[in-house]
């Protein structure tokens, strides 16, 4: 009898779990590996970085499509036809809407080529893969929506502005007590892509008017919300209030180690509870704030508070590693890259692609 057999068994035992352990939860690891993978295609802008994203797609069942986009940005950039429809099809089986292909200006003029049917034909055969839940999408974006619409009429009005921290309060707890206590966050996983369509096919459901367009904002092609590859709604309603990230920073940290919020995401919510919406008006805010010097330079804000030096930027690192954040090193050169390439990495709050 071969005794290493058993020995074998046990081992694919083993990496059969751990890869379904990978596939369920602990993010932290896919975060490192698309760090390793933008780090390799920043340091040498070849297809070496595709093996990095490929372990990610193929560990983790449902990867954040804005990596896959990116990955296919990478393909598209290097003329690797087959390795870009190799992406849009993670991109597609996870959620990405077509109207969203164009968001980046590398991929602005896709609708033009020739191959663009195919792409189509893709979109086609993947689109109903990927299970949104409807029901979470529409509730969500009630609250947001009626929180909006009291936003708009607040001006110098104190028993407005009340009633608007009342209804925001309100969602925040909403989304407590049916996502974060359970680990999850309901982002771009539970209620999909926010898009323009989702957003008038919802006003429609609703019986709402468009609060935006009757005020004159601007919807051009350019402009549309589609292009972010956000899903925004309840992510929205954690930035305005100071008191969000701390209440909530456990079950938040949570989520992102399950995959349900992005490091990223996690960041913008710690600086912004404490660089914006630090009046002591509403009622909900009374939780202590833990205040550091430095953070993570993901906002403009950061920039402003001091001098960037060697010494910053050390300490910066360390924070960013200790949440699986991209080095603000490779950071800075994605922003390099994005102007001479036309690859969009994303920096959500603080940019958008433009024509």
């Amino acid at each position: 009898m071969n005794k290493c057999k058993p020995r074998f068994i046990i081992f694919l035992l083993l990496l059969f779990i751990s890869h379904l352990s990978n596939a369920k939860g602990n993010y932290n690891h896919y975060y490192e590996i698309i760090n390793r993978a933008e780090t390799e295609f920043v340091n040498h802008g070849n297809r070496e970085c595709f093996k990095y994203y490929d372990s990610a797609f193929s560990i983790f069942d449902e990867p954040f499509v804005k990596d896959a986009y990116i990955a296919a940005e990478i393909a598209c950039y290097l003329k690797d036809t087959m390795a870009m429809f190799h992406y849009f099809d993670i991109c597609f089986k996870n959620g990405l809407p077509l109207s969203s292909i164009r968001s980046a200006p590398i991929l602005r003029y896709i609708n033009k080529t020739d191959f663009y049917p195919s792409i189509c034909a893709l979109y086609d055969k993947d689109k109903n893969i990927k299970k949104t839940d409807i029901a979470a999408q529409r509730t969500i974006w009630l609250f947001c929506y009626e929180s909006d619409s009291i936003k708009l009429k607040i001006g110098r009005d104190s028993l407005i502005r009340q009633q608007w921290f009342k209804e925001e309060n309100g969602f925040r707890e909403y989304i407590f007590k049916q996502y974060l206590s359970k680990g999850l966050f309901p982002g771009e996983r539970i209620i999909g892509i926010a898009t323009d369509s989702m957003y008038e096919a919802n006003l429609r459901y609703f019986h709402k008017k468009d609060l935006y367009g009757s005020i004159g904002f601007v919807t051009d092609d350019e402009y549309k919300q589609d292009y972010d590859l956000l899903s925004k709604y309840a992510l929205s309603v954690f930035i305005h209030s100071k008191c969000s990230f701390w209440k909530y920073k456990e079950q938040l940290w949570q989520a992102v180690l399950n995959g349900y919020l992005q490091p990223k995401e996690y960041a913008i919510l710690e600086v912004t509870s404490t660089l914006w919406n630090q009046h002591n008006e509403n009622s909900w805010d009374d939780c202590n704030i833990s205040k550091k010097d430095l953070y993570y330079y993901i906002l403009p804000d950061e920039l402003r508070k001091g001098v960037v030096s060697d010494q910053s930027i050390d300490i910066i690192e360390q924070n960013r590693q200790k949440i699986y954040l991209q080095s603000y090193k490779i950071d800075e050169a994605k922003k390099q890259l994005q102007q001479q390439t036309g690859i969009w990495f994303f920096y959500d709050f603080i940019d958008r692609p433009r024509k």
